[in-house]
């Protein structure tokens, strides 16, 4: 079956593992939070055929390979072959269902499509494939345009980040002015106000002399006055592990600014950069400087020093970051001349669905300290959310939201507090928590269970009809070939070739064999014989022409017994399996 024929999602590990053919249940979709991580791939259709087993071909065929195949099952099961009426009738089918799968293959476009995405790739769902007709030429600019739009999408790699600030302090300082009878109902309502808002987006663009070069914007609010810089970035390798890079940015509130740097890969996992800035405005021109070391320290982990400064003031700081089990923890020092600041970070991956991740910091200096904790995990399939409380002196009590989706970013810091009070630090730490949990339980799970209740109804109808449906090519291919049958054992038998003299495709296990009874496939492999030779390739076997599953989901086993020069041989091998008829290592009946 192709790679993305069904699938059915894994509660445990948050995957979906290869495919499967069971029969969709409502277990494992709606019992818990993991129905946010489904989506439609999840869903398809679970009777999309191999058209690679339709012809008895292996996934690496040649043109040639492809064509005397088809050729070989035209002669059995084209309309004109059969004289009644309603052999014509069933024999036209069958003779479509091979003649979609050869028209797939011997085009390596269409294969190409279809070795990548399935039978879906092929469809008109989502990609739209060269029309035989010619007034149709349309949809194959609409292709090229698709194709276009998702290259363009990757090579241009935009980034997006939203960052809104809200202060909400008057919910624990209110004011007691707040509470006059000047004010009315309002005094009863805390104030809110919306105090910082920045947004900054980036692109790359390809230019032929250089490695990378992204073009940046960013607009800034604050407390009412705003600001903004426009810049280009510009990376090239100018030598063997040497990388030089430039910035360029301007803006109304300020005047151009140039960084350069030069960044060198030594050997033992060591870099060192250097880099300057230069800052022109209607006070002169600001030079700055700033020289970073990295390496590896073996056990100890990765440090880094960097030392920054102009003529005026120079800023000396250290990391070193250590990988611990499931966390990694940080030492970080950052000296200035105002004040010497000592900080430690942990982060901790734990072992739970979709990882959720625990942080926590405390930065000490002599002007004050932090405290910040936190967590953030994956809500849904491509969404992270995260909430981190920072308490600090001075600076009071901060809770800041996160949201990343791909490439974009939202941030909400709320001030609770100017000041450290017990209330905001206990609240800012329950309510995100509560809030998450009411939100998905009251509203985001109950309407993705509807969702998936859709789809797996959607799916369930397909199973049934798609059951139906193979039964009926079964019987129908038993009725069109048993003649033919006939005939073609009684040419193998009076030449002593290849008779098969009976086939079953199913289970054989002995406690189950009555429950899940195997079905009758010897018509369909007699037909499949040339030059006293029967090839069957490698996969399911349930594609092949006339075959039929009895047992959807359970694996299979194929059992021959057949007659060549004379003697009888018993054979029987996995559904997966590949086989060659005759053997002499098949099993010889006296």
């Amino acid at each position: 079956m192709p790679e993305n024929s069904s699938s059915r999602f894994d509660r445990e590990s948050g995957t979906r593992p290869s495919t499967s053919r069971n029969p969709p249940t409502e277990e494992g979709f709606v019992l818990d939070d993991s129905v946010f991580f489904l989506d439609d791939d999840d869903f398809q259709t679970i009777f999309q055929e191999d058209y690679y087993t339709r012809l008895n071909l292996s996934r690496d065929a040649s043109q040639e390979e492809i064509r005397n195949s088809y050729r070989r099952l035209s002669r059995l099961l084209h309309p004109d072959k059969h004289a009644e009426a309603w052999k014509k009738s069933l024999a036209e089918d069958a003779f479509n269902r091979i003649g979609v799968a050869y028209e797939v293959l011997r085009d390596p476009y269409k294969r190409s499509l279809y070795d990548a995405c399935g039978v879906s790739g092929v469809s008109g769902d989502f990609w739209q494939i060269v029309p035989a007709d010619p007034q149709k030429q349309q949809t194959l600019e609409e292709l090229r345009e698709e194709r276009e739009k998702r290259k363009e999408k990757a090579s241009t790699n935009q980034r997006n980040e939203v960052s809104m600030g809200l202060d909400v302090t008057d919910i624990f300082e209110r004011s007691n002015m707040r509470n006059t009878k000047d004010y009315g109902v309002y005094g009863y309502v805390p104030h809110m106000e919306i105090t910082t808002m920045n947004t900054s987006q980036s692109i790359e663009a390809a230019w032929p002399q250089l490695d990378r070069l992204q073009i940046f914007s960013n607009v800034s609010y604050e407390r009412g006055t705003g600001g903004g810089v426009l810049g280009v970035e510009m990376s090239k390798t100018v030598a063997k592990d040497v990388t030089a890079d430039c910035k360029i940015m301007t803006g109304p509130s300020r005047g151009p600014v140039a960084h350069l740097r030069l960044s060198h890969r030594l050997t033992g996992g060591r870099s060192i950069s250097l880099s300057a800035f230069t800052a022109w405005s209607r006070f002169g021109v600001m030079p700055l400087f700033e020289l970073a070391y990295g390496s590896n320290l073996g056990r100890l982990g990765n440090g880094k020093v960097i030392v920054r400064g102009s003529k005026r003031i120079v800023n000396v700081s250290t990391r070193l970051d250590k990988d611990i089990n499931r966390g990694r923890i940080s030492l970080s020092t950052d000296a200035s001349q105002d004040d010497v600041v000592f900080g430690i970070a942990y982060i901790h991956k734990l072992n739970f669905q979709h990882e959720p991740k625990l942080t926590f910091a405390i930065k000490m200096g002599f002007r004050g300290a932090s405290l910040e904790y936190g967590v953030a995990r994956r809500v849904s399939k491509y969404n992270h959310l995260g909430a981190t409380m920072a308490v600090s002196v001075p600076g009071g009590v901060t809770l800041r939201i996160t949201l990343q989706r791909s490439s974009q970013a939202f941030s909400f810091p709320i001030l609770l507090s100017n000041d450290v009070l017990p209330a905001p630090i206990f609240y800012g730490t329950i309510t995100p928590m509560i809030v998450y949990a009411c939100v998905k339980s009251l509203y985001l799970l109950p309407q993705w269970k509807t969702y998936i209740a859709e789809k797996l109804q959607s799916r369930r109808n397909a199973y049934q009809s798609g059951l139906m449906g193979r039964r009926k090519e079964y019987d129908d291919f038993i009725k069109l070939m048993a003649d033919k049958y006939e005939e073609l054992i009684d040419a193998e038998g009076l030449s002593g070739g290849l008779v098969i003299d009976k086939a079953l495709y199913g289970i054989f296990d002995a406690e189950r064999f009555m429950i899940f009874r195997p079905v009758e496939v010897q018509i369909q492999l007699q037909c499949l014989v040339r030059n006293h030779q029967l090839d069957l390739m490698e996969g399911p076997k349930v594609d092949l022409p006339g075959f039929f599953d009895p047992n959807m989901g359970e694996s299979k086993r194929l059992r021959i017994h057949y007659i060549f020069g004379g003697k009888n041989h018993l054979v029987e091998v996995d559904e997966l399996d590949g086989l060659h008829l005759p053997s002499p290592d098949h099993l010889l009946i006296e």
